[in-house]
């Protein structure tokens, strides 16, 4: 049992190492930011949006967020998910969408290992979703504001062009 225990303290400082490098690289750069004992918090300004990025491990990886930079007030649509998977497929970025608050966040993760990742690597991982997080703001913006979609909120039967349709609660619908 001792060398399981052992083996997380010496996992945990290892990470300390790499987020205390990390804050090192930032201050050089004069990077707006705050560090916590698991994370760095960064704060950066894009050309469409601030963004706020943080820096932690998840699964054993070094991981940069972009969390919830996107609020809907509603339920994402059709479009705009496929649009998420297509540019999913483009860049080596994961998106992910929060169903309670119907947000969105976008993350790039490297595994390190144990030792301390380049000052290159970093900036790379901080700066890549950084750019499509930014340059792809204003087109998904453009989905989720779309005029011609609605929400139900129970089954409701519709007559849409002399045709009775059935809609079922929770899903959204264009109209064509």
């Amino acid at each position: 049992m001792k060398k399981k225990s052992d083996s997380i303290s010496k996992n945990l400082q290892s990470r300390k190492l790499v987020l205390d490098q990390i804050a090192e690289y930032l201050k050089e750069y004069s990077h707006s930011f705050f560090q916590t004992g698991n994370e760095i918090e960064i704060q950066m300004k894009g050309m469409n949006l601030p963004l706020r990025a943080v820096v932690s491990f998840n699964k054993g990886k070094l991981s940069v967020t972009y969390p919830e930079y996107i609020i809907s007030p509603g339920v994402f649509e059709q479009a705009f998910l496929l649009e998420l998977l297509s540019l999913m497929s483009k860049y080596d970025v994961h998106f992910s969408i929060n169903t309670d608050n119907a947000s969105l966040s976008a993350s790039l993760s490297n595994i390190i290992g144990k030792r301390i990742p380049s000052k290159n690597l970093f900036f790379d991982l901080l700066i890549i979703p950084a750019i499509v997080v930014d340059d792809t703001y204003p087109q998904l913006m453009k989905l989720i504001q779309k005029k011609d979609s609605f929400k139900i909120t129970k089954h409701e039967k519709i007559e849409v062009d002399g045709i009775q349709k059935i809609f079922e609660a929770g899903k959204s619908y264009a109209i064509n």
